[in-house]
């Protein structure tokens, strides 16, 4: 059921956003001969997401986030977000 609501989700975005030619094939390769992979590009921002087509029941979602390391641009930002969720002020949203 999650990988259905996964794969759901990212379907939707990437119908969302091709169908405005917002995204774009870079690649398919098969991972281990019998994993399909595609990896989808933005236009825009450069945002790279690879889908897999597995029938196993473990879903796994990665999200990896590129900053400058000299002057730690967009690391702060990203830290802090993943520091306060679930603080007093910033109550964790149930999903």
């Amino acid at each position: 059921m999650i990988k259905l609501y996964f794969l759901t989700i990212l379907y939707i975005i990437l119908t969302t956003y091709a169908n405005c030619d917002k995204y774009r094939i870079i690649t398919q390769v098969n991972y281990n001969d019998n994993v399909r992979v595609v990896i989808y590009g933005s236009l825009r921002t450069r945002l790279k997401i690879a889908l897999a087509n597995e029938s196993g029941p473990l879903v796994k979602a990665t999200f990896n986030f590129v900053t400058v390391t000299s002057t730690n641009d967009g690391l702060p930002h990203s830290l802090e977000h993943l520091l306060f969720l679930g603080s007093k002020k910033r109550k964790i949203r149930k999903y």
